[in-house]
């Protein structure tokens, strides 16, 4: 994270300023004269203007930033998986057990100055262990090109999951994938 008034320059060039210190952003370098095969200058200015916190909160990279590379069609960052469980039943007297349907609103950037139609998206449920307990799948509305972006929500259903608790923290990891032209990557 940086914190906070965040300002970030290619080559010299302004390309966005983010001015909360504490949520996430991302910004596009292909639409800000990123130079393929050359060398670049990726500049990031924070600053701490004014009375802001009850205490100094300071200025700076705080957090771990990154740099990402996504083909042309993406899941969007940030945000571009959002999971919630719309319906549980617990199955199990104690509680620790339930069905669920789990819904995942998948969301997909398009950097192509083209549209892109037949794409997919897929998210498969892990357990702790590794253990996959369900997957979904839709096929996404045509993403229109140069900076577009589509949305689909797709859902399934997983039995006996266990439920969580402050003393049982039963976590899931939820994995998306983009299939085009039949083949599941996370960009294509």
């Amino acid at each position: 994270g940086c914190y906070m008034n965040c300002s970030v320059y290619l080559n010299g060039e302004h390309l966005l300023t983010h001015p909360y210190g504490y949520t996430s952003f991302a910004v596009d370098l292909t639409a800000g004269g990123l130079r393929l095969g050359q060398p670049n200058v990726l500049a990031i200015r924070a600053e701490s203007r004014g009375s802001n916190s009850r205490w100094y909160a300071g200025a700076g990279l705080f957090r771990p930033v990154s740099l990402l590379a996504h083909p042309a069609l993406h899941l969007a960052v940030p945000g571009g998986v959002y999971v919630t469980t719309p319906h549980i039943a617990l199955t199990a007297s104690d509680g620790l057990r339930a069905d669920a349907t789990v819904a995942v609103n998948v969301t997909v950037a398009n950097a192509r100055g083209t549209t892109a139609a037949g794409a997919g998206a897929r998210v498969e449920l892990f357990d702790e262990r590794g253990v996959s307990l369900g997957v979904g799948f839709a096929s996404l509305p045509e993403v229109g090109g140069g900076g577009g972006s589509a949305s689909v929500l797709l859902s399934f259903d997983v039995r006996g999951v266990r439920t969580w608790s402050p003393g049982q923290p039963s976590l899931y990891r939820a994995v998306a994938t983009l299939s085009c032209g039949g083949g599941l990557r996370d960009g294509c």
